[in-house]
């Protein structure tokens, strides 16, 4: 049961802030059932939440932007999901932790140059193995899409497919390793169920949020995903 209404409260914050769930959830499986075990069942359980909430925003999809992004983002996500297999609990932890820190000064950051198409590739290799090796795609996307000039439901649902693409990737490699037992296939699958309705509760949700309201909820996700983080490493 709560791993059903932790996929309700990530799917309906990653779709009204655009990103953040996917952290949350990471976060609280690593503290609970170790990095490896998070990696593992997150990517499984997000690979479904994503591919809901792309199909539920598929005609805002920015196609060619996603393509590019994927190109080098799949590739990437299955040699970081492969090297997340040997490291040790204590780097997979603190590469958690820096995602998280990420995701914390993101905020501050001065808005970034417009990234060119050509580098959109690239750029997703990058982002696809240290999601392969710490989770956090959203995170990670985000500043890339809005760089490329991607806004409001185009931006989310181009997010989706990148994501799934990433998830579908590292989750490859994690079944290679031998990461996913059946006890987290199950624990996997139980989390999907709550993902896809929090979906649902966070499209209406976004109907009656501000722009302004969205990015506060989000932030005060990445407050508690901070002190999550924390714990993880103490």
């Amino acid at each position: 049961m709560l791993l059903i209404l932790l996929g309700v409260a990530a799917g309906a914050l990653t779709t009204v802030a655009g990103l953040g769930g996917g952290l949350v959830v990471l976060l609280l499986l690593s503290a609970i059932e170790g990095p490896k075990a998070a990696l593992a069942i997150s990517a499984a359980a997000l690979l479904v939440g994503n591919t809901h909430r792309l199909f539920m925003l598929r005609e805002k999809l920015h196609r060619p932007t996603a393509l590019r992004v994927v190109l080098g983002a799949f590739p990437g996500a299955i040699f970081g999901g492969l090297t997340a297999a040997w490291l040790p609990d204590r780097v997979l932890s603190l590469l958690i932790a820096a995602v998280v820190g990420l995701a914390l000064i993101r905020p501050l950051l001065q808005k970034a140059p417009v990234v060119p198409q050509w580098a959109l590739a690239p750029a997703g290799l990058g982002i696809g193995v240290l999601t392969g090796n710490a989770g956090g795609s959203g995170l990670l996307v985000a500043p890339l899409l809005l760089s490329a000039g991607l806004s409001g439901g185009s931006y989310i649902a181009t997010s989706a497919a990148v994501a799934v693409g990433m998830h579908a990737g590292r989750l490859g490699s994690y079944i290679s390793e031998g990461l996913m037992s059946p006890d987290r296939a199950v624990d996997a699958a139980i989390l999907a169920v709550g993902l896809p309705l929090g979906n649902l509760v966070g499209e209406r949700l976004s109907h009656h949020l501000s722009d302004q309201r969205s990015a506060q909820i989000n932030y005060g996700a990445m407050a508690l995903c901070g002190a999550l983080a924390l714990f993880g490493i103490a």
